[in-house]
């Protein structure tokens, strides 16, 4: 009987430094759920969050994989909502960043 092995994964750590005050944030996973912050400490927020590397793309790049990798396979990145976005309902603030993953390589 043969075992499945398991996809390799990356670990990944997002810090947000010094944040404005008051304004939540979070990680998109999927097209809606949030993950909430793993530490608020001070002057940083962080999250952290696991992604599955699949086979490499043509170009020799990374292929990122799973519930936080959104966009296209060539052009992969996690996001970073804040504000009314993170749900937080009576922020001023409706902002949602691109954390691309380009520049990670194997």
């Amino acid at each position: 009987m043969s075992e499945r092995l398991a996809a390799p994964s990356l670990r990944l750590r997002i810090v947000v430094v010094d944040p404005p005050s008051g304004v939540s944030f979070a990680v998109q996973r999927g097209k809606s759920e949030l993950l909430a912050p793993l530490a608020e400490r001070g002057e940083t927020i962080q999250f952290e969050l696991s992604l599955r590397l699949g086979l490499s793309l043509p170009d020799g790049s990374v292929n990122f994989l799973g519930e936080f990798a959104q966009g296209t396979p060539a052009d992969r990145f996690v996001y970073l909502n804040s504000g009314t976005l993170a749900g937080q309902p009576g922020s001023n603030w409706t902002r949602r960043a691109k954390l691309k993953l380009a520049a990670i390589r194997r």
